[in-house]
């Protein structure tokens, strides 16, 4: 019974490696997929059926140079663009079958694709998810007896938790694609997509935060040692020495009375001596190394750039942007007039207020707000307006409320006509 092993990996060089271990391993190459994000900058669309070959030739030949290694394993190598992911390139029976669904497939048709292999609808998200943040997906078919094979390569190239990774994007709000597996099958690929602008949506607004700290790191010092020097020295010295010098001379004269002394026995002893060098080393400090530490502080500016995405929301109705100004310019007299009674005694002239006007107007006119009142969408009203005027709420809000009056009153006479 045939199988599908499936990982997905943070990087392009370990899918490469682990295409190339299934090969060697005795893999066909027909039963290895691989799916990846084409990060390309000149990425285009997958092109119609109608291409000229040489076309198709050049497209292959980049294709197989951005897969690097695995590009020369694999077949069916192919473009494709997917709503919801963006530009792919895939290889293998995975490629076949999303070139199968057509030029255009939601999302749901990666997800449709991954359960035909045998893949988990659930997992089949996880798995798209990843795809679409960057991951590489590697997946092979595998008979029973070889399965543990491909798990082992797959497993020496360290493929991401994918379980793990759901979780966290959970957390930060990530949920399944509504398109399901099941949907996607029973649906025609030629019957038209649903407009996005009929499908509720959720967008978040992130922003980045400057947190600066400060770490330790070693830069420069001194290294103190100390070793011994030997230097030879010398140094004249004077020494004495004794010798005994014994000397006989023959006389002949008649003993005195002092040579009758010398009649008494006794002796009388002559040491020679003599002198020697002591050598004796007396150590002496001639100079004192004193190794120490300087902390000083200072201030250092940190300047970087924060990214932070906004979500503008740009009211629409069922009529288009001409007809909606058009409008606007007509209810021209209304405020000024309004205008002239609540703000001319502020120093601001009309063109200060003019565009809160505008924005009440175009409020009232939104498929988001044209049926709440205006208590139930105040709120909403000067988040948007505070994010591209700052700290004017306050001073235009009349306006802004007047506008969206006017508005209404004037969908409520076209509604009786």
């Amino acid at each position: 019974m045939a199988r599908t092993i499936v990982g997905v990996f943070d990087g392009r060089e370990e899918a490469q490696r682990v295409v190339q271990e299934l090969v060697d391993s005795g893999y066909s190459r027909d039963d290895i997929s691989l799916m990846m994000r084409d990060t390309r900058r000149d990425t285009r669309e997958a092109r119609p059926t109608g291409e000229k070959r040489e076309d198709r030739a050049a497209e292959s030949a980049g294709i197989g140079a951005l897969l690097g290694g695995a590009g020369g394993l694999l077949v069916g190598l192919g473009a494709l663009a997917i709503p919801g992911i963006g530009p792919l390139v895939a290889a293998g029976p995975l490629a076949a079958a999303l070139a199968g669904a057509g030029v255009g497939a939601g999302l749901g048709a990666l997800v449709g694709a991954l359960v035909g292999m045998g893949i988990p609808e659930e997992e089949a998200q996880h798995y798209s998810e990843a795809i679409r943040r960057g991951g590489v997906l590697v997946a092979v078919r595998s008979s029973d007896d070889m399965t543990e094979r491909a798990v082992s390569i797959m497993e020496r190239h360290n493929p991401i938790d994918i379980e793990r990774r759901a979780a966290e994007w959970r957390a930060e709000g990530w949920t399944p694609s509504e398109i399901t597996a099941r949907e996607q099958r029973t649906v025609e690929t030629q019957q038209p997509i649903t407009s996005h602008t009929e499908r509720e949506a959720d967008f978040q607004e992130v922003e980045e935060e400057l947190k600066v700290g400060k770490r330790e790191v070693e830069r420069s010092g001194a290294r103190v040692s100390s070793r011994v020097v030997e230097e030879p020295v010398e140094e004249d010295i004077t020494l004495r020495e004794e010798r005994v010098d014994v000397e006989r001379r023959p006389v002949d004269r008649p003993a005195s009375e002092k040579d009758l002394e010398a009649f008494e026995e006794g002796a009388v002893e002559f040491r020679e001596r003599a002198e020697e060098p002591v050598v004796q080393k007396e150590a002496h400090v001639t100079e004192e190394v004193h190794v120490g530490k300087e902390v000083e502080e200072r201030t250092e500016t940190v300047r970087d750039t924060l990214r932070r995405v906004e979500v503008d929301v740009e009211p629409l109705g069922e009529m288009d942007r001409t007809t909606l100004e058009r409008g606007f310019a007509d209810r021209d007299d209304a405020f000024r007039s309004h205008y002239n009674t609540h703000f001319s005694g502020t120093g601001h002239t009309f063109d200060y207020y003019q565009p809160g006007y505008q924005y009440g107007w175009d409020l009232a006119h939104s498929r988001n707000y044209r049926s709440m009142d205006w208590s139930a969408i105040e709120n909403d009203a000067r988040m948007q307006w505070e994010r591209h005027n700052a700290n004017t709420w306050d001073q235009v809000k009349d306006a802004i409320h007047y506008g969206w009056q006017v508005a209404r009153e004037r969908t409520m006479e076209r509604g009786m006509t």
